[in-house]
């Protein structure tokens, strides 16, 4: 019967130039809203902009005729696709600035931040395999290598930077639209985007801060809260863990997570904490202190007087793990609360010769023995003795 009736006309609409490719083949009024359109999002599409990459299964029938099927329809070409050409320029069929940031993530960013006991090799298979089935992954990656380049390329600094803001911003809302809870296929995905996300947050806090270091201590404090999730996820997916590649991570961080007995210091932390108790401020705020030196302790694994320089995983892991109460009391600017900031700081300065430090770690310190004055000198001996002795800035890495 539908043979034999006239077409219908089809509905008049007005059509969205700079609309996704989704609803440009179905012909109807795309809101351009990113990185998700409306439309795409209670269609549960994939939804796609001329200005993105696309990967598609299909081939078109300019280069390669559609088998005779009854879904070779499927294959066609996409009608009414309008791309968007820079000026003076044809726009690429790819997207190279996403191909050269793929290829430097997995060529120097990664292999940058492995620790020395890690298998790289199957490091950066595990993530590229989570990486296929997680687009928020592969934005927050691709952006941290950007951040990475905006870092090692000073003359196009502006340029990377801008392009990992605009990747991490991406990754942010396709997370928030897919994250519920952790399952035996997601859980792994989930964690390496905490993993990344945070790190890139810490680099840019630190990196590019602002000269007043009062500013920069509230957007430390700001970071660390929005990176407090890590913690949750790692609790709940900590015994999967140990059976990855990442299961080097899992003594220090474990002890941590895990541990609701005190640490034994090493003298100098032990230092530190007999002079807080010295100070008579109450038992609550006390112990806030003891837990927070223990886990500087835990993940910098110094268990004897002379301090071993810990991976950066560990460093990046301690502002994930402190207390709540702790970063009150930085917020406060409590002069003790600055006093293990200091210490934690001394251990960025180890690695100031790695992209995500550089020399924030000398900074905190100078800053902090310069607001609290001669009468805390005494506090600050270590700290003070480890940015004199390492003035000479690291190979850039």
């Amino acid at each position: 019967m539908a043979s034999t009736r006239s077409p219908v006309p089809r509905r008049a609409h007005t059509k969205s130039r700079n609309g996704c490719v989704q609803c440009k083949r179905r012909h109807i009024k795309c809101d351009e809203k990113r990185p998700k359109c409306t439309n795409c999002t209670f269609s549960h599409r994939q939804c796609v902009f001329n200005s993105t990459i696309y990967f598609s299964h299909q081939r078109s029938p300019s280069t390669t005729p559609p088998a005779p099927s009854s879904t070779s329809s499927q294959a066609s070409a996409l009608p009414d696709v309008e791309p968007q050409l820079p000026q003076g320029e044809p726009s690429p069929p790819v997207n190279m600035l996403h191909a050269e940031l793929f290829h430097h993530l997995f060529t120097e960013t990664l292999t940058s931040l492995a620790d020395a006991n890690e298998d790289t090799d199957h490091l950066i298979d595990m993530i590229t395999g989570h990486s296929i089935s997680a687009p928020y992954l592969v934005n927050e990656l691709l952006g941290m290598a950007a951040l990475h380049l905006s870092l090692v390329r000073p003359a196009q600094q502006e340029y990377y930077r801008f392009h990992a803001t605009q990747l991490q911003t991406h990754a942010i809302s396709q997370f928030n639209s897919v994250s519920g809870s952790l399952n035996a296929e997601n859980w792994m995905a989930i964690f390496l985007f905490s993993s990344a996300l945070g790190t890139h947050m810490l680099c840019e806090t630190l990196r590019y801060r602002e000269d007043d270091w009062v500013p920069f201590l509230d957007r430390f404090v700001q970071y660390a809260q929005l990176h407090r999730g890590v913690r949750g996820i790692a609790g709940q997916t900590w015994d999967l863990l140990k059976q990855t590649p990442l299961g080097g991570l899992s003594h220090a961080h474990t002890q941590a997570l895990g541990s609701k007995t005190k640490v034994p210091l090493n003298p100098m932390y032990a230092g530190l904490l007999k002079s807080i108790k010295a100070a008579k401020l109450g038992s609550p705020l006390t112990d806030v202190y003891r837990r927070t030196i223990e886990f500087l302790q835990i993940v910098t694994h110094s268990e004897s007087d002379t301090i071993r320089h810990p991976p950066p995983s560990s460093i990046i892991a301690w502002p994930v793990l402190i207390p709540e109460e702790y970063l009150e009391c930085l917020t406060r600017r409590r002069p003790e609360a600055l006093v293990i900031f200091a210490y934690y700081a001394t251990n960025l300065h180890f690695y100031r010769g790695l992209w995500i430090f550089g020399d924030a770690g000398k900074f905190l310190v100078e800053r902090i023995i310069e607001h609290l004055g001669p009468d805390w000198e005494s506090w600050l001996g270590w700290p003070i003795e480890v940015v004199n002795t390492y003035e000479h800035p690291a190979n850039t890495i």
